[in-house]
């Protein structure tokens, strides 16, 4: 819903993110949390994800946000192969996923602390999904990066999580 979210800062994922869905088979995806589902609006009703009949799952905490999604966005078109849009809410530090392909935890794990992050992951591992999609800075060295987070500043706080670095 932030910066993050704009157009110009998903060309790359938005034009990768169909191919990636084909060449791996994905027939489920769960976005958590969705945010304002600004970008992802475009990937869902793209060609190729109605062709390829994917289930797509929003989800995030705030209500308002997630009632006024699916009034806009939410489809049920599997019966006809072209997918279906739900959203719903989901909180991803506190409950377990159901099993899907992919779960995309995008411009989120940077806003939590270490044990939350950690958290989430465990979650996402538990809930039997296939692969991660998730934002991480691989150049990042997570002990100093740690150094200037102050935990429990909500989502002003931000570090570059490395999902490569210790301790994830």
């Amino acid at each position: 819903s932030g910066g993050g979210s704009r157009l110009s800062a998903t060309a790359g994922i938005r034009a990768i993110l169909p191919v990636l869905v084909e060449l791996l088979g994905i027939r489920s995806i769960a976005d958590l949390p969705c945010g304002d589902f600004h970008f992802m609006s475009r990937v869902v009703d793209s060609d190729a994800f109605r062709r390829l009949n994917v289930s797509y799952y929003g989800g995030d905490i705030v209500a308002p946000l997630v009632e006024a999604l699916q009034l806009t966005y939410g489809r049920d078109d599997a019966a006809a192969g072209r997918g279906s849009v739900r959203f719903g809410r989901f909180d991803l530090a506190a409950e377990t996923l159901w099993p899907v392909d992919l779960v995309i935890v995008r411009d989120v794990l940077f806003h939590f602390d270490s044990a939350r992050g950690l958290q989430v992951l465990r979650n996402i591992n538990r809930s039997g999904a296939r692969y991660l999609l998730s934002t991480s800075f691989p150049r990042t060295n997570n002990t100093r990066a740690r150094r200037h987070f102050h935990a429990g500043a909500a989502f002003s706080s931000f570090w570059p999580v490395n999902l490569q670095d210790a301790p994830f």
